[in-house]
């Protein structure tokens, strides 16, 4: 599974768009149909944990917003199913997502910066010792700036934070902790006039 795709703009959900069965309702929202069920019968996991919630700016009963919560860049993979789902993932209707993050690196301590069509993010990974590693991400819209410039009364704002550290507890085990967390705030603009 190809974890970048042109034009992804390091949305998760525009990558799921490129696998097969996938559909989705216009091109500004992350609404995904699978195999004709509805975009609110899909179901996320990272790593094994469920993730209610995939996309910043959602609308109320649906799973799609206008930009994912997670950075495509610390995606290794994705399991993709669209039926017959495991016995531990009930519910699901239409499909099944579960996102692998990538290991920090385990050798060297490096920053990256970067700025998109909409955000500004930073990524830190650590070398924590021989098997053990960190890997954290933090990003903010700055979106909500070229909205008021064009005179829009709606200014939305995200911010979303990634986190995987892994610790060697011995010869064969380790202790993975995961963190993703998201924030929207929507302001009006109130000069437009």
């Amino acid at each position: 599974f190809p974890v970048t795709i042109q034009g992804s703009d390091n949305d998760v959900s525009k990558v799921i768009r490129a696998l097969p069965g996938v559909a989705t309702v216009s091109s500004f929202r992350n609404d995904l149909i699978i195999r004709g069920g509805a975009p609110n019968e899909n179901r996320f996991f990272i790593e094994d944990i469920e993730v209610p919630v995939l996309n910043h700016l959602t609308t109320q009963g649906a799973t799609g917003g206008a930009y994912s919560i997670i950075n495509s860049n610390h995606l290794t993979g994705v399991d993709y199913m669209s039926s017959s789902f495991k016995a531990n993932r009930g519910n699901a209707l239409s499909s099944v997502f579960d996102f692998r993050l990538r290991e920090g690196n385990e050798d060297t301590t490096s920053y990256s910066m970067w700025m998109g069509g909409t955000e500004a993010g930073v990524s830190v990974e650590k070398s924590l010792g021989i098997g053990s590693g960190l890997l954290l991400s933090a990003r903010r819209s700055y979106r909500q700036y070229i909205l008021q410039l064009l005179n829009f009364a709606f200014l939305p704002v995200y911010n979303d934070a990634t986190l995987k550290l892994r610790l060697r507890t011995g010869d064969k085990s380790s202790l993975t902790v995961l963190g993703i967390g998201a924030i929207d705030d929507f302001t009006l603009n109130t000069k437009v006039g």
